[in-house]
């Protein structure tokens, strides 16, 4: 089954080699919510890089460095690392392992590392006029003392392809504790959104935007904004 208008050949014709109503709505809404991002006084800058190739027609394999940085480039202050397998079960099953190299810039303590093993299990669907959708659970076992079960993140991913080799990419994230070191589990969450340019088969580039809302272990939850760029090169 395939979403296709059902009125004249030619509206057919031109509707197809348009964004559409939905497309544009979601560029005005990605425009109307990146456009305050990006004059907020508040605003930061994360880039990701990521790289992955196919090992089977079931089995792949990647790895990807996100650099977040404050009020300037020279205000690095998270370095995120991530070496990733993932494994195709079928029925839009997906198996996960990876490993997080994570350096990060504490105020009161200088540069801090955080080392984890994960593991999670995804499903994922395309849906006919509603773009494609994938669920997904990831569990972090901290490998630095004390080793210990630490964290979960649970994701919702929405990609919706618009016009030739553009699409938007959608997603929101939370991270809930395990330890029991806070006074609540769930402590922050993340939202992206990025307008995403299949410039060749194997590049991808995307510019959008990120919120983060983060709890305190004392104090109300604070937000921060994020001009988000991407770089995907697929081998």
């Amino acid at each position: 089954m395939t979403c296709r208008p059902y009125r004249l050949r030619k509206r057919a014709a031109r509707r197809q080699t348009g964004l559409g109503w939905a497309g544009r709505a979601c560029v005005l809404a990605l425009a109307m919510i990146w456009w305050p991002a990006a004059l907020a006084a508040d605003t930061q800058y994360w880039s990701v890089w990521a790289m992955g190739a196919k090992l089977t027609p079931k089995d792949h394999v990647a790895a990807s460095t996100t650099m977040m940085f404050r009020d300037s480039m020279r205000d690095d202050y998270v370095y995120d690392e991530y070496l990733m397998y993932t494994r195709e079960l079928g029925q839009g099953f997906l198996l996960h392992a990876q490993l997080l190299m994570s350096a990060v810039e504490l105020q009161d303590r200088g540069w801090v590392g955080y080392r984890a093993a994960i593991g999670g299990l995804s499903w994922q669907k395309s849906l006919p006029c509603l773009g494609h959708w994938r669920l997904e659970e990831r569990v972090f076992w901290r490998l630095n003392s004390p080793s210990q079960l630490d964290h979960h993140r649970p994701r919702l991913y929405w990609t919706q392809p618009l016009i030739g080799p553009f699409s938007l990419s959608v997603s929101d994230e939370m991270r809930l504790y395990l330890t029991g070191e806070r006074p609540y589990h769930f402590y922050r969450n993340r939202f992206f959104a990025s307008l995403l340019w299949s410039a060749t088969p194997r590049l991808t580039l995307g510019l959008g935007f990120a919120r983060q809302w983060d709890r305190p272990v004392r104090g109300s939850w604070v937000s921060a904004n994020a001009l988000l760029t991407t770089v995907r090169w697929s081998f």
